[in-house]
């Protein structure tokens, strides 16, 4: 993946440079090559040393990139995972609350149910009197 990377920015900035206007003083301004007697080698070697400079920083960011990248992906993960863990004690919170409320309900209706017998039985008392 990172060869790929330095690939594609490698023929990115080849493209790009090739596609500029030539800088070069040796170079007349109508494009055409320098005569065989101007020398050409030092600038050249000066061009080609300033694109490897560039080169060598595009590969510098790219790895650099492809790092902070793999972070950021474990990072995400760890995120995901914690994510999760919260919805699985949320959906846990929730079911305990769903029990809490129908022990509740249970505990009024036999209260109801202890109360209603309870008026009932006093009920008689009185009437047979």
């Amino acid at each position: 993946m990172k060869q790929w990377v330095v690939l594609v920015l490698c023929l990115v900035c080849s493209s790009g440079y090739s596609a500029e206007k030539s800088t070069n003083p040796a170079i007349a301004a109508n494009g055409t090559p320098p005569s065989p007697s101007t020398p050409v080698s030092a600038p050249l070697n000066a061009e080609q040393s300033a694109e490897q400079r560039q080169q060598q920083v595009l590969i510098a960011n790219a790895e650099r990139l492809d790092n902070l990248n793999r972070e950021l992906l474990t990072q995400n993960q760890s995120l995901q995972l914690y994510n999760e863990k919260l919805a699985q004690q949320v959906e846990l919170l929730k079911h305990d609350r769903s029990a809490e409320g129908m022990r509740n309900g249970a505990l009024a209706v036999i209260v109801g149910v202890l109360l209603g017998w309870l008026l009932a039985s006093n009920k008689r008392r009185h009437d047979k009197w």
